[in-house]
């Protein structure tokens, strides 16, 4: 299916989160006969590595925006750097309750959990900033990058429940 997706003149190189979430895919893949089988500590690892992979990075903003007399241009981005508390608020932050449980992200939610990210590692900007200063065509991609840093943790998370 992607290769009927015509790539911008310039564009061969995939996007970090293009390149995650394919990886993301391949490990969620059922492993054929002829593949060894992995081992529970191994499967935990190749998920730790996908979730840290996705967890951080820099972001070049298609359309700059002002916070506090700075240009910002560029936003990085660390999820790991979030507390539960924030986690919890960009969760609450969607009006949408039938949306909002712990499988699915709304875009609201998305959205507001890449502010909070994007406010702990970026100078000159806070979570209110980055809200209001996003435009539609860096909000569709931050909102991705979220979504698959989400679903990579929940897989992974999934992973360290032991039952006994």
């Amino acid at each position: 299916m992607d290769e009927n997706i015509k790539k911008f003149p310039g564009e061969t190189e995939d996007t970090r989160a293009e390149e995650t979430e394919r990886n993301a895919e391949a490990e969620a893949q059922p492993e054929t006969t002829s593949e060894k089988t992995v081992s529970p500590e191994e499967q935990r690892e190749r998920a730790r590595s996908a979730v840290n992979e996705a967890a951080y990075g820099k972001f070049l903003l298609d359309v700059p925006f002002m916070s506090d007399d700075h240009e910002i241009t560029e936003l990085e981005y660390d999820f790991r750097a979030l507390t539960g508390v924030e986690y919890a608020n960009a969760m609450d932050s969607s009006n949408n309750s039938k949306g909002a449980d712990a499988f699915h992200l709304t875009d609201r939610q998305a959205l507001a959990l890449f502010a909070a990210a994007a406010a702990k590692k970026t100078k000159h900007v806070d979570k209110d900033d980055v809200l209001r200063g996003l435009s539609i065509t860096d909000s569709i991609k931050v909102i991705q990058i979220t979504t698959i840093f989400f679903v990579l943790s929940s897989r992974a998370g999934n992973l360290r429940i032991m039952k006994k």
